[in-house]
């Protein structure tokens, strides 16, 4: 498989297993940036024999669905530093799935530099326009994972 298939199936699986939601495969077209205009982006680097980064853009409101299917709290006025946490979790937990479907269980990586903060309308253009970016639905909420091998 290419390595933008792996990890598209990555990504589903840490939605579907990991953050309980019913997926759907979207693309850049399907989301326009009115969905991402109020959004997060996070950030890691991967570093061992192989090294790269990965991002993931999520609408507030994916990560309002994330932080409800993980916290069980159904409350809709979430702080920002909550639902960050949140993305910054599925963020490692994306990262590690990857890391062993492609490198196997026994590759060494350290996963440094995790942030998420704010995304700004360049960085949702910059992921609209990206032909490695996978776009999902999770939950009919956009998400779009990044990475750079």
């Amino acid at each position: 498989k290419k390595p933008n298939e792996v990890f598209a199936e990555v990504a589903n699986n840490t939605l579907g297993d990991w953050a309980m939601m019913l997926t759907e495969d979207t693309s850049s077209e399907n989301l326009v940036e009115d969905d991402l205009s109020s959004s997060f982006i996070t950030s890691l680097n991967l570093k061992g024999p192989q090294p790269g980064q990965m991002h993931i853009l999520a609408s507030k409101q994916f990560a309002l669905t994330l932080h409800q299917n993980l916290a069980g709290d159904f409350a809709d006025d979430v702080p920002d530093e909550e639902l960050m946490d949140c993305l910054k979790e599925m963020t490692n937990v994306t990262a590690g799935k990857l890391i062993s479907e492609v490198f196997g269980e026994t590759a060494v990586y350290d996963l440094t530099d995790l942030s998420c903060q704010s995304a700004n309308l360049e960085e949702v253009k910059r992921f609209l326009q990206s032909e490695t970016t996978v776009f999902l639905l999770g939950d009919d909420c956009p998400v779009a994972f990044s990475l750079s091998l």
